[in-house]
C-alpha cells in the first residue's frame, strides 16, 4: 500500500509541537530578532574595545598596570560574553532556520531528538 508522504500522524506520538505560519509578519519578526539579539552582543562588546584601545594610549600608567589591567579585562571580557554566546550562537541559528528554511535540519534534528529511537525514518 502506497502511503502519502503528507501523512504525518507520526508527529502526534512526539508531543506537543507548532509550526509557524508564513506570514511576512513573521519574517519581519525573525530578522528583527536576528538583528537584536547580534546587535546585542555587539553592543556588549564596544565598552571592552573601547576599555583596550583607551588603556593602550593611556601613558600615565606603568606597563606592569597596563598589563594587570588587560588581564583583569580579559577576564571580565570571558566571564560575560562566553554565557551570552551559548544563548545567542543557537538562537540566531533557529530564528535563520525558522525565517529562511536554509540548515538541513528536518531528518537530522529528528533522529537527535529521539532518545528511545522509536520513529527513527530512514
Amino acid at each position: 500500500m502506497h502511503r502519502s508522504r503528507y501523512d504525518i500522524g507520526w508527529t502526534r506520538e512526539r508531543g506537543v509541537a507548532f509550526k509557524l505560519p508564513e506570514t511576512e509578519l513573521m519574517h519581519v519578526l525573525i530578522a528583527a530578532a536576528i538583528v537584536g539579539v547580534s546587535g546585542s552582543f555587539v553592543y556588549t562588546m564596544i565598552p571592552f574595545f573601547h576599555m583596550f584601545y583607551a588603556l593602550g594610549r593611556d601613558t600615565s600608567k606603568s606597563e606592569q598596570t597596563k598589563i594587570l589591567i588587560r588581564q583583569s579585562l580579559r577576564r571580565l571580557l570571558v566571564q560575560l560574553n562566553v554565557p551570552f554566546l551559548f544563548v545567542t550562537v543557537p538562537l540566531i541559528v533557529i530564528c535563520t532556520q525558522a525565517g529562511h528554511r536554509c540548515f538541513p535540519f528536518s531528518e537530522q534534528a529528528f533522529v537527535l531528538t529521539q532518545g528511545s529511537g522509536k520513529n527513527v525514518r530512514t
